[in-house]
C-alpha cells in the first residue's frame, strides 16, 4: 500500500532523510554527503542537464567537482511531497536555490525527485533525478 504525505513516524523520517539531503549538500563535504547514500551499485543520480550516473563512484566524483566549484549553496525546499511504501518511498519537490561560485550568485528553481529505500530504520538515498523548473507552465 502506497500512503501518500501523511503525519505518520513514516512519512516523518522520509522527510528527515530529504531535509538531510539538503544539508548534506550545503555543507559542501563529501562525506556528508556519502552518510546519506545507499551507495549500492544500482544508484542512480541526474543533475541538471548532465548524463544519467550509476554506481557510487561517478556519483561521488559529481558531487566532489561541484563542492570544490562552489563556494556556498543553500536550499530552499517547497512543496515536499512523500509517496511510500513498505521500504520504498519518493519524495518530490522544489528546490529553490541560491550559490555562489566565481561567477557570482545565482538564483534557480530545480524539480527534483528523490528515491529513498529503507534499509534497517534508515531512508537511504538511491536516485537523485533533478530538471530545470519553468514556473508557470501549464498543460492545457
Amino acid at each position: 500500500m502506497w500512503v501518500v504525505s501523511d503525519c505518520s513516524d513514516t512519512t516523518q523520517k522520509i522527510l528527515a532523510s530529504n531535509q538531510a539531503f539538503y544539508q548534506a549538500f550545503e555543507s559542501l563535504r563529501i562525506e556528508e554527503m556519502a552518510k546519506i547514500w545507499h551507495q549500492g551499485p544500482s544508484i542512480t543520480c541526474i543533475h541538471p542537464g548532465w548524463k544519467k550516473l550509476v554506481g557510487w563512484d561517478p556519483i561521488r566524483a559529481s558531487f566532489e567537482g561541484i563542492f570544490s566549484n562552489t563556494d556556498m549553496i543553500q536550499f530552499l525546499v517547497t512543496e515536499e511531497q512523500v509517496h511510500a511504501g513498505e521500504s520504498l518511498a519518493w519524495v518530490t519537490c522544489l528546490e529553490n536555490i541560491v550559490g555562489k561560485s566565481g561567477s557570482g550568485e545565482p538564483f534557480t528553481t530545480i524539480q527534483a525527485t528523490n528515491i529513498f529505500r529503507q534499509i534497517d530504520d534508515r531512508w537511504l538515498m538511491v536516485m537523485h533525478h533533478a530538471s530545470s523548473y519553468l514556473s508557470g507552465l501549464t498543460v492545457e
